[in-house]
């Protein structure tokens, strides 16, 4: 899995375990997030502390 995901009272989280995210992981980070189960009021914190690098099609979704 290149997406994890775990929350607490107050945020939940989606790490992206991957060194890239780009084009060939926007696909499959969109069906990640709609199959994600309702967050309700808690924000979503993205972790980018393994992603060494983005390119824009990441950075547009």
């Amino acid at each position: 899995m290149t997406f994890a995901t775990y929350s607490n009272d107050s945020l939940t989280v989606i790490e992206v375990e991957s060194a890239r995210f780009d084009a060939k992981l926007v696909t499959q980070f969109r069906d990640f997030i709609d199959d994600m189960p309702e967050t309700g009021d808690k924000p979503i914190l993205l972790d980018l502390t393994h992603v060494s690098f983005m390119d824009s099609s990441a950075l547009g979704y």
